[in-house]
């Protein structure tokens, strides 16, 4: 017990040593409070700007959904249509009946009321060469083993 009692009462240029240790940690505490203080103050305020960049953003997401509220208006769409590609609302003629549902899906006849299919104005498309070359017909027809493809991870064989 003596030897702790030597700690608190050794003294340096006159001052206790535990007096200056106590002075060292105060002061230290103080520069750390300072230095968190300070980065609270930056965290604020940065904070405080991202209240306002999401408030601004929320006010030009809302300008955005009045806008396109107005640009798809059934109204607008139909003049547009009209005006630059020629379009017009559907004559009564033109719909299907429930009955007339399996010729138009067989592509037999008009398949609707009275009213002749137009030709298509796209030709049919070509047909695009094959992939795999033509393999030469063998003369052994002695094998009747279907022909077996097989997919592995090097590849197929």
């Amino acid at each position: 017990m003596n030897g702790l009692l030597n700690v608190f009462e050794q003294r340096v240029r006159g001052v206790r040593l535990v007096e200056l240790v106590g002075i060292v940690l105060c002061l230290a505490m103080m520069f750390g409070l300072g230095w968190i203080k300070m980065r609270e103050d930056a965290d604020v305020k940065r904070l405080e700007a991202l209240k306002r960049d999401i408030v601004a953003e929320a006010e030009q997401v809302q300008t955005l959904r009045a806008a396109v509220a107005q640009l798809e208006q059934p109204k607008r769409i139909e003049a547009l249509a009209s005006v630059y590609l020629g379009m017009k609302p559907v004559d009564s003629r033109h719909e299907a009946n429930l009955d007339s549902l399996v010729e138009i899906s067989r592509g037999q006849g008009a398949g609707v009321r009275g009213v002749e299919r137009p030709a298509s104005p796209v030709p049919p498309m070509p047909e695009a060469p094959s992939a795999v070359p033509p393999v030469a017909p063998t003369t052994d027809t002695t094998t009747t083993e279907p022909l077996v493809i097989e997919h592995t991870v090097e590849g197929t064989r």
